[in-house]
């Protein structure tokens, strides 16, 4: 072997061994950018599922103890999404103070803020708010959106529906809930 084609082989291994590290470093080390700094590693109160309003502020599920809640979590461009939210927004007034009633949007990692000028644009009667976290699908384990979860006010999903729901199930859980 002529020492030209040792020193490509030697470069080769070299460049394999980088893009294995840089593969390990990754998917395992690397911390997540939107996670919080010194974030517990047990499934604490501090850890838990949180998302934010229209100004970024952070908020969770412990902020809506007060009464059960009705979640919606939905994509943007998702046409079975809006025509949950309609139905939601059919019931919001007989309902909200009995019942929270919100939707959470959950494909836009970071607030997008064309995402958020068009759903302040469409003046949805119910609040909106983010998962720019994108942690959602960990805490609710749902498979598709949309995606409704009836809540008690433990934070317990009593009742839960993906894709479509009826109006009379819709009305059925709510009743349930209060």
């Amino acid at each position: 072997m002529s020492k030209k084609n040792i020193i490509i082989l030697i470069i080769s291994i070299l460049m394999l061994v980088m893009a294995f590290g840089v593969f390990l470093y990754s998917k395992h080390i690397r911390k997540n950018p939107n996670a919080p700094e010194n974030q517990p590693a047990s499934n604490s109160e501090e850890q838990a599922f949180h998302f934010y309003d229209y100004d970024k502020n952070s908020l969770s599920l412990n902020d809506f103890s007060d009464k059960p809640s009705v979640i919606l979590f939905w994509k943007s461009d998702d046409s079975n999404s809006y025509d949950i939210i309609s139905l939601l927004e059919q019931y919001y007034e007989e309902y909200k103070d009995k019942v929270n009633i919100f939707g959470i949007n959950v494909n836009e990692p970071d607030i997008d803020y064309e995402i958020v000028d068009n759903v302040k644009a469409a003046r949805f009667k119910i609040p909106m708010y983010f998962d720019t976290d994108l942690l959602a699908k960990d805490e609710f384990n749902y498979e598709v959106l949309p995606y409704l979860a009836f809540i008690d006010t433990d934070g317990n999903v009593v009742n839960d529906f993906s894709v479509t729901i009826t109006e009379d199930q819709f009305l059925a859980n709510l009743e349930l809930l209060k």
